[in-house]
C-alpha cells in the first residue's frame, strides 16, 4: 500500500539552541507527529496510538495546564491555585492555617481556634433570646404581660397587689401625704400578692415590679 503523506507534513525537529523558540517548535513538532499517526492509524485501519500519547496505559499529551504547572519550582509552606487570570500559581500557607486545613468539620476548627465548649453553645445559637436562655441570663425586660414584664408602682390610699401569675420582684417605697418617707420594701412574692397595704389611708408608694418567671 502506498500513502500519501503531503497531507499531513511534520514540520522541523525544534533547534535545541533556539532557548526563545524551543517550546513552540517543539510542541508543534510533536504535534504533527500525532497528525501523521493518526491519519496511518486511519488509512491501514490499526491503533497506532495504542500505548503512546493519551491512551490508557499510554502518556499524557501536551496540555498548557500541566504544562504551567510544570514550570513551577515547589517550595514549602506552599499550596497550589490559580491567580486572578485562572494561571497556575503557589500561595502561602502559614503553620497555624495548616492546623485548620486538617480539621474535619466546623467543631474542630473552632477548637484549633481556641474557642471554649461554652462559648461554641452560643455561637449555634438562633436568636438573643436563645443566647440569653444558654448565658443563663435574667428576662428582658418588657411592658407586655409575660416574663420580663416591668411595671411602675405608683399608688395613693389603696391597696395595691401585683398582676396574676409567675412570681416577682419589686421594691418600693412608701411616703406619708407630707411626702417623709416612712417605708421600703423589696421582695420576691407570687403574682397577685398585695405588696401595700394602703387602703384606709393617704399614704402613697413608688417604686417597680419585675416579673423573674
Amino acid at each position: 500500500m502506498t500513502l500519501d503523506l503531503s497531507s499531513v507534513p511534520v514540520t522541523d525537529p525544534p533547534d535545541p539552541n533556539d532557548r526563545d523558540g524551543f517550546q513552540a517548535a517543539a510542541s508543534a513538532y510533536f504535534l504533527s507527529l500525532i497528525a501523521r499517526i493518526e491519519f496511518l492509524a486511519a488509512a491501514t485501519g490499526e491503533d497506532w496510538l495504542d500505548g503512546m500519547v493519551g491512551s490508557e496505559g499510554g502518556v499524557q499529551g501536551f496540555n498548557a495546564n500541566l504544562a504551567a504547572l510544570a514550570a513551577l519550582t515547589l517550595a514549602a509552606d506552599k499550596i497550589l491555585g490559580t491567580d486572578s487570570s485562572g494561571n497556575p500559581a503557589q500561595f502561602d500557607v502559614t503553620p497555624f492555617s495548616k492546623t485548620l486545613l486538617d480539621d474535619a468539620d466546623a467543631g474542630e476548627a473552632l477548637t484549633t481556634l481556641g474557642v471554649s465548649t461554652f462559648a461554641k453553645t452560643l455561637l449555634d445559637d438562633a436568636d438573643a433570646s436563645t443566647a440569653r436562655a444558654t448565658l443563663g441570663a435574667g428576662p428582658q425586660p418588657t411592658t407586655s404581660s409575660s416574663v420580663g414584664q416591668i411595671i411602675n408602682i405608683n399608688t395613693t390610699g389603696v391597696d395595691y397587689s401585683l398582676p396574676a401569675g409567675g412570681t416577682w420582684f419589686y421594691s418600693y417605697t412608701g411616703y406619708t401625704p407630707a411626702g417623709a418617707a416612712y417605708t421600703q420594701d423589696t421582695s420576691i412574692v407570687a403574682g397577685g400578692t398585695v405588696i401595700f397595704p394602703g387602703a384606709g389611708n393617704t399614704n402613697v408608694a413608688r417604686g417597680f415590679a419585675l416579673r423573674t418567671n
